[in-house]
């Protein structure tokens, strides 16, 4: 059962094609953002590659050392042609959560640092940080260890069972064959409408499809947000959750499939049927990820930074 694979998407992607996904996107949406000077360091877009994206119809403002793009743009085109940049190479690193030792059937212990930045830097007297309350009441956190007055340390511990979807659960997952991963503009991302008229879709609104087509199969399903524990830096996530026999059981189908798509990921080990639970840290009281507080300072949300410190399997 467990070696069961869906059919993937073809990723072999033309610049024509990555232009006309990009082009699918309306401008009202598109903001010009990205000066001609950050191409190369920042995106891997070299001249001559830059050329051929214009001659393709990529949208863009003036000319030149005028010349002007779209971030979300910029991004699609490095994941698509998998450039040599930030973006692609974080990517990449998620493979040592999916297929490290974490793979293994042992419970998983993290040690997750947070260090807290002063909003008001220069403000009267001390600063005075605090563990987001709403990791407290999660059950997978665990006991917490000042570093300093500005950074802890939470003892983090995620399911031990491996767990594999069975066929009524499959079934629920099968609009998301119809999705190709594209980064959007926030105001897209929760429209179920513009992912079934494109195709196109983030991983926030393939959950949100999902959640929209799964209401009526006879299987519970819920959003949730939280982090992928890959280690060092953890990454802001949203899947969906569906509930089994052990409880509320982590599901997503969508990541996994482009992740196996982009050859990150082997589909035989991570077929979209498997849970990711035992990375998946869920948050509680999180509706998206940018809502996740690990930090207060003062009693309101600061700006931090957050590590896996360490990780071990415990037999």
């Amino acid at each position: 059962m467990h070696d069961q694979v869906a059919e993937l998407p073809d990723r072999s992607r033309t610049i024509e094609e990555v232009v006309a996904r990009a082009l699918l996107i309306p401008g009202r949406h598109r903001a010009f953002d990205v000066p001609r000077a950050m191409l190369a360091k920042a995106y891997a877009i070299d001249a001559e590659l830059l050329a051929e994206l214009l001659d393709a119809g990529l949208p863009h403002q003036g000319d030149g050392e005028e010349l002007r793009l779209n971030s979300f743009d910029l991004e699609n085109v490095t994941v698509e042609l998998e450039l040599n940049c930030p973006n692609w190479m974080l990517m990449k690193t998620l493979a040592r959560a999916f297929d490290g030792e974490l793979g293994k059937d042992s419970s998983s212990a993290y040690a997750f640092r947070t260090t807290g930045r002063c909003p008001e830097p220069g403000h009267p007297g001390e600063c005075d940080f605090a563990p987001g309350a709403m990791l407290d009441a999660d059950p997978g956190s665990g006991e917490v260890t000042w570093d300093s007055p500005l950074s802890f340390t939470r003892r983090v511990r995620l399911p031990e069972e491996e767990y594999w979807f069975d066929e009524t659960a499959r079934a629920v997952f099968e609009p998301v064959h119809r999705l190709t991963f594209h980064l959007l503009p926030h105001e897209l991302s929760t429209d179920v409408g513009f992912a079934r008229e494109t195709g196109l879709a983030d991983c926030r609104l393939a959950s949100h499809v999902l959640l929209a087509e799964t209401r009526d199969a006879g299987v519970e399903v819920r959003g949730a947000s939280g982090l992928i524990m890959a280690a060092p830096f953890p990454l802001q996530h949203m899947w969906i959750e569906v509930r089994t026999a052990d409880g509320w059981t982590a599901a997503d189908p969508f990541f996994l499939r482009t992740l196996a798509g982009w050859r990150i990921l082997d589909p035989r080990v991570w077929p979209e049927h498997r849970s990711p639970r035992r990375i998946y840290w869920p948050i509680d009281g999180a509706p998206a990820p940018e809502d996740i507080v690990l930090v207060t300072h003062r009693g309101e949300r600061a700006p931090s930074s957050s590590r896996i410190v360490n990780w071990q399997s415990q037999q």
